[in-house]
């Protein structure tokens, strides 16, 4: 029979948006308690971009916390070339609620965790309806103090999404609550803006 054509094109468009990941090698660490492994992701068109990735998680238990390298060099990995950093980037890293087609800037809400303004709102294509409009997009203003701490420093932040609204706690601190959004569904993602970062005990919890 012939190949089906539209089957393969749709394969090589999910394989295109979706990353494969291989396990490159693992090893148990702190006497037995924590798996560590090296995962090679591939994605992009024909597979042709890839990176690696460490997860540590727990041995026993669960649900699992987790530790997640995207960046920098994970352990028994070949070290990347890093390009030079843009004026404001080294700083950020964004948690999204992103909702739409995938892409690199997807359509969605940012929980901004950037130095010194973690706390704020983004619309990133989608409107917030009582924020001010700033360099083009709809940014909602933390309501306290910076609440972040020190870089290299762990931070927590709680982000609930219930229906058309977003709180958001930075360390504890009520930093944000916008309503009225336009929609009220969407993906969970993590974003990494040119600097290494780490995530450990990341958790999804259904209201």
């Amino acid at each position: 029979m012939p190949p089906d054509s539209g089957s393969e094109s749709r394969a090589r468009q999910f394989r295109a948006h979706h990353p494969t990941g291989t396990e490159v090698q693992s090893q148990t660490l702190l006497d037995g308690m924590v798996k560590y492994r090296l995962v090679h992701l591939t994605f992009g068109p024909d597979e042709k971009l890839g990176l690696d990735i460490g997860i540590f998680t727990p041995i026993e238990g669960g649900p699992f916390p987790a530790v997640i390298m995207p960046a920098g060099t994970p352990p028994g990995a070949t070290p990347l070339p890093r390009q030079p950093q843009g004026p404001g980037q080294g700083r950020g890293v964004n948690a999204l609620l992103a909702v739409g087609p995938d892409a690199i800037w997807p359509f969605c809400f940012e929980g901004q965790l950037k130095n010194g303004n973690a706390g704020q709102v983004v619309g990133m294509g989608l409107d917030i309806p009582a924020a001010p409009l700033l360099n083009n997009r709809k940014r909602a203003p933390r309501l306290a103090e910076p609440s972040e701490k020190s870089l290299g420093e762990w931070n927590s932040s709680e982000i609930t999404c219930r229906g058309d609204t977003i709180e958001v706690f930075v360390n504890g601190v009520r930093q944000n609550f916008v309503e009225n959004l336009p929609v009220t569904r969407g993906a969970i993602a993590l974003q990494m803006e040119g600097y290494p970062i780490e995530f450990r005990n990341v958790w999804l919890e259904p209201l």
